[in-house]
């Protein structure tokens, strides 16, 4: 018998072995345990008995002849696959829509007769019945806006029929050509006149499932528990479908209307010229505002289709000599219309005139959707432009010029160099005059300008043979040859002269180089504002380092690291931001002198262990 578990069954005798009975012949009867299945109930209607090819077979007991088949005996067993059964957990699948809880064992003879389980007569079958609930699921209804309709949200019975309730019935059948909501006389209630008569032309229907996520669509095809097509979109002139709808999960109706009639609304528009009169002291500017000139050739009126915007950019709104630039007057917004009958009141607002009276007014209107009648005021701007030719090489006369037009008091794009002229370097700015470095702004332009690119020397070298190479990062150049400084050399200003180009100075050091080893003391002028990181690496040879007079306002992390010689040192008080362990490894260092107070040190950027646990010696507070 596979794994299935025989059992016998006895009542006020002693149980026997499997063995033993089975070999006397004629002394008991086989039970067959079946499970329940869909449409059982309907057989046993019809044919009078239950068909054993319609369920599952989930167990086998003995009885003895004419006793009592002791069912309550009867174990789970696995099947080929490993599924357990038993008769009191016997169905597969629940019956979609319902619950059920197992109700009793009925059971027949092969002849159809139905059997008492107090007394076996004869081999039978017996199957689990259930009782069976239909769930219930929470039903709305919703308005045009999504709210509940009628306040109508109730838990219904699966399977139940739009007929068969009545206020659901009501509520699909009966709903109101205009939106319910849309009542002209409560601001709070108002919806604005979207379709061209508001009439639903069906039903959506959403169903749900435990979770809240919606498992049909609206336009998707499925099959009722007959098996039979429906969709979950209802005609809403389709009374009959409406009516024989079942429920069969949690379900939303939401209506649905034509919208291929949408409203036109009627756009009055008037326009203006904005002239630019100067500039407060802020910066910000200043405008006259006067008629258009030529206004009445343009459109006085545009009709717009509801939730459309008005194209400002059309050849209609075009006008020689102007260009169009936006809406309204000074920044304040339009507003509708309120001689527009269909304005309604949550659209309106109120405010106080001169004389303290309460007026009204319509809201500000949003230009990219049209939702009423309206009146817009254009403005308008004298079509002026500049060019600005950009000549590439100004030691060249017959090198062309790049020119771009720019519209008045807007900024101007400078191309790419083609070239520089060797030994030349490009400052990435611009002058009006050949070979200046005064700087033309392309920021609102005002004029037609030639402008020439200000070029600097790539390269300077001074009268003690000391090169300086263009830093454009620091805007000036940079001491790049401190191995030509003689040993121990104070550097000073006077060591540095050299002719710099106007704004690009001297002002950094790039490192010691070469002449690390026989550099000792070191005295930064006040030229020097920056400082690279690893400039004063590995001047493993210096004592001394003094930097008061230069304008360093940053020192990176470890800029003084390893300089194991080094016993002294001080730093300006231009300092501003300072990196971590300044000083690691400075295992000779007796003093850290800074031109600043230390109230002033904590106020700045210095990092927590800048000073590596040496002593400062601070500048003495006034």
């Amino acid at each position: 018998m596979g794994k299935k578990l025989w059992l016998f069954a006895l009542t006020g005798v002693a149980l026997c072995a499997l063995a033993g009975c089975k070999g006397e012949e004629g002394n008991y009867y086989t039970i067959d345990v079946y499970s329940d299945y869909e449409g059982m109930e309907a057989d046993l209607e019809t044919l009078g008995t239950y068909r054993k090819e319609s369920a599952t077979k989930v167990g086998v007991c003995y009885a003895l002849k004419n006793k009592k088949a002791n069912v309550g005996g009867i174990q789970s067993y696995k099947d080929s696959s490993g599924k357990d059964y038993s008769y009191r957990n016997s169905r597969r699948v629940p019956l979609k829509g319902h619950s059920y809880k197992f109700k009793e064992l009925k059971g027949f003879y092969e002849a159809s007769k139905p059997i008492d389980l107090n007394e076996i007569t004869a081999n039978c079958a017996i199957f689990a019945t259930f009782d069976l609930t239909p769930r219930t699921y929470l039903v709305s209804v919703k308005d045009a806006y999504k709210g509940d309709y009628k306040d109508f949200g109730e838990f219904l019975a699966f399977g139940t029929k739009v007929q068969d309730n009545e206020k659901l019935s009501e509520a699909l059948l009966d709903f109101p050509v205009h939106d319910p909501s849309a009542d002209p006389e409560d601001p709070g209630t108002w919806r604005d006149p979207y379709y061209a008569d508001y009439k639903p032309v069906g039903w959506n229907v959403y169903e749900y499932d435990d979770e809240g996520t919606v498992v049909t669509y609206p336009g998707k095809e499925y099959t009722d528990d007959q098996g039979k097509p429906v969709t979950d979109f209802l005609a809403y002139d389709a009374v009959d479908a409406i009516k024989a709808f079942a429920i069969q999960g949690k379900t939303t109706f939401a209506p649905k209307y034509d919208d291929s009639a949408k409203k036109k609304y009627e756009v009055t528009i008037s326009y203006q010229l904005r002239t630019l009169t100067g500039y407060e002291l802020s910066g910000k500017a200043l405008y006259a505002y006067a008629d258009l000139p030529g206004a009445e050739t343009l459109p006085q009126k545009k009709t717009v289709e509801y939730g459309k915007g008005l194209d400002l950019s059309g050849e209609d709104f075009k006008l020689a000599s102007y260009k169009v630039i936006g809406n309204g007057k000074d920044g304040n917004p339009d507003r509708y219309d309120l001689t527009d009958p269909m304005l309604p009141p949550v659209l309106k607002e109120a405010y106080k005139d001169g004389t303290g009276e309460t007026k009204y007014r319509g809201v500000a209107i949003d230009f990219d959707s049209i939702r009423y009648n309206c009146a817009i005021t254009l403005l308008y701007e004298r079509d002026i432009s500049y060019t600005v030719k950009f000549h590439n090489d100004p030691t060249n006369p017959s090198d062309p010029a790049v020119s771009v037009k720019v519209q008045a008091l807007t900024d101007a794009t400078a191309p790419d160099l083609v070239s520089t002229p060797a030994g030349y370097v490009f400052a990435d700015e611009w002058t009006k005059t050949k070979g200046s470095t005064e700087t033309y702004s392309l920021e609102k332009i005002g004029e037609d300008v030639d402008l020439y690119p200000i070029l600097i020397p790539e390269k300077i070298v001074n009268a003690s043979n000391l090169e300086f190479t263009a830093d454009l990062d620091h805007h000036g150049y940079k001491l790049t040859n401190v191995e030509n400084v003689v040993a121990n050399y104070v550097l000073n200003e006077e060591k540095f002269a050299a002719e710099f180009p106007e704004r690009f100075p001297f002002n950094s050091i790039e490192t010691f180089g070469d002449a690390k080893k026989s550099i000792t003391s070191v005295t930064l002028p006040a030229d020097v504002h920056y400082a690279d990181h690893g400039m004063f690496a590995l001047l493993e040879n210096v004592v001394t380092l003094n930097l008061k007079k230069s304008k360093l306002e940053t020192l990176p992390a470890y800029s003084f690291q390893n300089l194991s010689a080094l016993t002294t040192i001080s730093l300006p008080s231009t300092l501003q931001t300072v990196g971590t362990e300044q000083f690691r490894n400075c295992t000779s260092l007796t003093t850290i002198e800074i031109d600043l107070t230390e109230a002033e040190v904590a106020e700045r950027d210095f990092a927590d262990h800048w000073a590596s646990g040496k002593t400062v010696t601070y500048k003495a507070a006034a």
